[in-house]
């Protein structure tokens, strides 16, 4: 019984010597802020994860059936397949000028004009121009004659209403009662020719405005035989009553007998008499004689 006795005691007395030597256990410190809670979460989280377990060779999956040989595409370099492409910068569009076609300039010979078929020789009496032909045919010209008729054809083709200039200070004319009835009926037809009148009362027309051909001594005159016209323009036709109150007007803006004249009116005269343009004036008078070389040597017995 000792010697049991003493057996368990030795057992006993190993036992404990064996708990003393073994490292107590730590007893689990309690989280004492809300971080340590969140990493002790974390590290659990770890511990529980399976970890990933290698595929073995062994362990693939069935080999699918092969497909059929493609040809082989061609490849581009590694390199530029690996290089991602930088996007481009949007093309910014650029207008070229616009190309501006040069007109063609026609070349065209100069030719200077011929010299006339005529010369002047003068003017006698301020009146009659002297010209002579390559014929030898001497020409007198009723200046007066000629411009009037050229005034007369231009203010018929003239559809627009003549130019006219303005009085500085308005001119009063009295009439006889028919052609003071004719010239207040016929206001816009005057207004056409040039002459701004009003009715100014008692037989009496104001005139502001006048005719830029003629001279304002020649209105009042012009209008007196304007109103003559338009009085015996009752039992005629009304175009042949108009040309009628034109060659007034012509008359009354041509060059007058007696006046000095350029020598450049006088040769557009010649020139207009000379190619058949102007033979009579719109009163059907002649505008020039001729005078051949014969018939002046007749007079002086030199032929």
């Amino acid at each position: 019984m000792k010697r049991i006795a003493s057996f368990v005691l030795t057992l006993l007395l190993i036992l404990s010597l064996c708990a003393c030597s073994l490292p107590q256990a730590k007893p689990a410190k309690e989280p004492t802020d809300e971080l340590e809670l969140v990493e002790e979460a974390e590290e659990t989280a770890e511990a529980e994860t399976p970890e990933e377990r290698p595929i073995m060779p062994d362990e693939t999956a069935p080999e699918a059936s092969e497909p059929e040989a493609l040809p082989p595409e061609e490849t581009e370099p590694a390199a530029e397949t690996a290089a991602e492409p930088e996007p481009e910068a949007p093309a910014v569009p650029v207008f070229a000028p616009a190309k501006q076609e040069e007109p063609e300039i026609e070349q065209t010979t100069f030719v200077p004009p011929s010299a006339a078929p005529w010369r002047i020789a003068g003017e006698v009496l301020d009146t009659y121009i002297v010209c002579e032909d390559e014929d030898k045919n001497v020409w007198l010209i009723d200046k007066h004659a000629a411009h009037e008729r050229v005034n007369f054809d231009r203010m018929k083709a003239n559809q627009e209403p003549l130019m006219c200039q303005a009085l500085l200070a308005p001119l009063v004319a009295e009439f006889a009662a028919e052609e003071y009835s004719a010239l207040a009926a016929n206001l816009e037809l005057l207004r056409e020719f040039g002459f701004e009148c009003e009715e100014f009362g008692g037989g009496s027309l104001i005139l502001r405005a006048i005719p830029a051909d003629i001279d304002s001594g020649d209105a009042i005159p012009a209008l007196e035989e304007l109103a003559d016209k338009l009085v015996t323009a009752h039992t005629v036709d009304p175009a042949a009553a108009r040309d009628a109150l034109l060659h007034t007007m012509a008359c009354k803006a041509a060059i007058k007998g007696g006046w000095k004249s350029d020598l450049s009116e006088l040769r557009v005269l010649v020139d207009k008499v000379q190619s058949g343009e102007v033979q009579f004036c719109p009163h059907g008078r002649p505008v020039k004689a001729k005078l051949t070389k014969y018939e002046l040597e007749k007079m002086f017995k030199r032929a």
